[in-house]
């Protein structure tokens, strides 16, 4: 099955549940287990066939791959490894015949099914996602128990896997508190699921699992939800204020707990807390983050070399419409107005704004070029948009797969 629109990507991941009820009831809360009986339900994403030839094309590299098996010592990568520490394929079928798992980190920087679930996730959700592929063979554990330090939707591609689910011995744990085995019992086992093809299992970060492999082989697309935090955005602030006000730039007293007297301490802290409370802003905050998703992204542009020879034939009757998947800002200043994607600038004159505007609003629906608000005359939006459509904003609208209730796909 198909994805739904790239602006409801995570309601299709979660369905039949609804994004709102989701969050509601169990985003950083409690795990969520969707049994759909649905095999096909998540083939689009990922198959073996697609994984096998990635394998085979020699373009991955360590860390791109790992290896791991729960029942024997560390694999190190100098075992699965060649020159410039490209994977040698036999050896990770050795190893894999043998009962260890295979790790396949950040393939949607490889895979345009990956790449597009993945920029949709972030679009729609303004965070940051990543995937790992998990390929365990039958009967087979790649992890003891652990837990993790972000949110997992882990989407059963093939075969099936237990899951055994423990205690949270630290709620919501923060990347720095990672877990160590030698500082955390999982406890008594909670609840026990077999995820199995087409099946879905949230686990909010910090309770402790573990799977294994039934008696056919199991893979599986872990997505990462790496949201921010709080704590990000208290740190975000203070950086922001340092660089604005000298009294958070100085050092601390020395020898802090005799240098000074308390209430000299305390009235430099009430100083701090007055310039943290008064510049506090949560928008230019969030601003930033979104700036850090922007820079991230990939450009996962479907059709990329098809749309641009296109090109020469398109006139002001064609529709066109803007990507969903890509995410893009608009900056305006009195002479220029700025489109920032996917780590670049396009700088039009500021008389365009309204097109740029008109573009922000209508993201996803077609329109034909020569309806686009005028401010400039129709030679001038065909160039506007020919230049978007080059930088992967605008795609042409035929090439693009239609929106049919309830799926669009990848």
């Amino acid at each position: 099955m198909a994805p739904h629109a790239a602006s409801d990507t995570f309601g299709w991941m979660v369905a039949p549940f609804t994004k709102e009820h989701f969050f509601e009831h169990y985003y950083e809360q409690k795990y969520l287990h969707i049994e759909r009986n649905d095999p096909g339900y998540y083939t689009d994403l990922l198959s073996l066939d697609s994984l096998s030839s990635l394998m085979y094309s020699q373009v991955l590299r360590y860390p791109d791959v790992r290896m791991v098996n729960s029942r024997k010592d560390d694999i190190k990568s100098e075992e699965y490894t060649g020159q410039s520490s490209r994977i040698r394929v036999e050896k990770v079928l050795s190893y894999f015949a043998e009962g260890a798992t295979v790790i396949f980190s950040m393939l949607h920087d490889y895979l345009p099914s990956l790449g597009l679930f993945i920029d949709s996730l972030a679009s729609e959700l303004q965070q940051r996602f990543q995937t790992n592929i998990y390929l365990t063979p039958p009967n087979a554990q790649g992890f003891k128990v652990h837990f993790d330090t972000h949110d997992v939707f882990i989407l059963q591609t093939e075969g099936s896997k237990v899951w055994k689910l423990y205690d949270t011995p630290i709620a919501l744990p923060l990347k720095s508190q990672e877990y160590k085995a030698e500082s955390f019992e999982p406890g008594e086992m909670t609840a026990e699921i077999t995820l199995r093809k087409g099946d879905m299992l949230y686990i909010p970060r910090g309770l402790m699992h573990e799977a294994v492999a039934t008696d056919e082989c199991s893979m599986h697309i872990t997505t990462g939800l790496i949201g921010y935090t709080w704590t990000e955005l208290v740190v975000e602030t203070m950086l922001r204020l340092s660089k604005e006000h000298v009294e958070l730039r100085r050092n601390l007293p020395l020898a802090l707990h005799s240098a000074q007297p308390a209430e000299e301490v305390l009235r430099q802290l009430d100083a701090i807390k007055e310039i943290i409370s008064n510049g506090f802003d949560l928008n230019r905050s969030a601003k930033n983050f979104r700036d850090e998703l922007l820079n991230l992204q990939k450009p996962n542009i479907k059709s990329a070399f098809q749309t641009v020879l296109r090109l020469p034939s398109i006139t002001a009757d064609t529709e066109v419409l803007v990507r969903e998947s890509i995410m893009f800002d608009v900056q305006e200043s009195e002479e220029k107005a700025v489109v920032e994607l996917l780590g670049n600038e396009v700088e039009f004159p500021a008389f365009v704004l309204p097109i740029l505007t008109f573009l922000q609003e209508n993201v996803g629906t077609p329109f034909a070029i020569k309806n686009l608000p005028d401010c400039m005359d129709e030679a001038g939006k065909l160039v506007l948009v020919k230049r978007l459509i080059r930088e992967g904003l605008i795609a042409l609208a035929e090439m693009e797969v239609p929106v049919k209730s309830p799926q669009l796909s990848f």
